[in-house]
């Protein structure tokens, strides 16, 4: 919808026949106009717009004008068809398709790092008490000969051999602990947990590793489910399809242009701008 109004005033000196004196002419003018207008999909507008004009001389008589118009136009070649005048609609559906998919894509992956974090944090602490355990026995070992040197049944260079093991496990259980927590530090990353101090925050793994009871699918399911819900191919089959109206786009654009139009209007006239109003 478009409307517009404009007046204006002009003041004028003429010098006519043999007048000795100039002529003062004085003109006010006046436009009045709207219109609405609509294109359709199939490629076609139609118009319906109205004006008034109006002319108040101070020499001739004043003139006034009104006019009406329905006018119809059809494209015929180019954006001609509903194919081609909703392609920019039907791509921006295509573009939230493509950015629901990248969002899918984005929260399947943090679910499978989560879980993967997990079991890693799950793995630390059993590696943590299996060290612990290795060197207790290390320990024992280590007291267990130093008791045999004090009685005299094993030589004291013996020592060295246990204490390089017992050492080897103190290693071991530093490398560990030192594995846990960045296994934590990354759990605690990817859930991101409500809280002010989130790192000092210690998980607790509930669920235990198990072998499902349950059989196996096929691998050729799987196969045919990835095919259809991956989110990477849905983009990729999206964008083949953004492609294609680009391409339709483009071959109605290098079409001539031929409308066929029609137009159907009234005018009318009269010497004032009231009475100018159409019918």
């Amino acid at each position: 919808v478009t409307a517009s109004a404009n007046k204006s005033k002009t003041k004028t000196e003429a010098q006519l026949g043999t007048r000795p004196e100039p002529l003062q002419l004085t003109t006010e003018r006046s436009r009045v106009s709207i219109s609405i207008s609509e294109t359709l999909p199939t490629g076609t507008s139609l118009t319906l717009s109205s004006n008034m004009t109006g002319s108040v001389s101070s020499l001739y008589t004043d003139q006034a004008t009104g006019n009406l118009e329905i006018s119809l136009t059809q494209s015929l070649l180019q954006g001609f068809g509903m194919k081609t005048n909703l392609a920019s609609l039907r791509k921006a559906k295509i573009d939230v398709d493509i950015s629901q998919a990248e969002l899918r894509a984005v929260a399947e992956d943090l679910v499978s790092r989560v879980e993967k974090a997990y079991w890693s944090l799950y793995l630390a602490e059993e590696k943590i008490s299996i060290q612990k355990e290795s060197l207790s026995l290390a320990e024992r070992q280590l007291d267990e000969s130093m008791e045999r040197v004090a009685v005299g049944k094993l030589a004291e260079i013996e020592l060295a051999a246990v204490n390089a093991e017992v050492a080897a496990r103190r290693e071991a259980l530093i490398d560990a602990q030192a594995n846990y927590e960045k296994a934590r530090l990354q759990f605690l990353y990817l859930i991101n947990p409500d809280g002010e101090d989130i790192w000092s925050m210690l998980p607790i793994t509930v669920d235990k590793p198990f072998v499902p009871d349950d059989v196996m699918d096929e691998i050729s399911v799987h196969e045919k489910l990835g095919l259809k819900y991956r989110s990477d191919l849905q983009q990729a089959r999206l964008s083949m399809e953004k492609g294609e109206l680009e391409i339709e786009q483009t071959k109605n654009g290098l079409l001539p242009r031929l409308d066929f139009f029609l137009n159907y209007g009234k005018s009318s006239y009269a010497e004032s701008f009231s009475d100018a109003t159409p019918d």
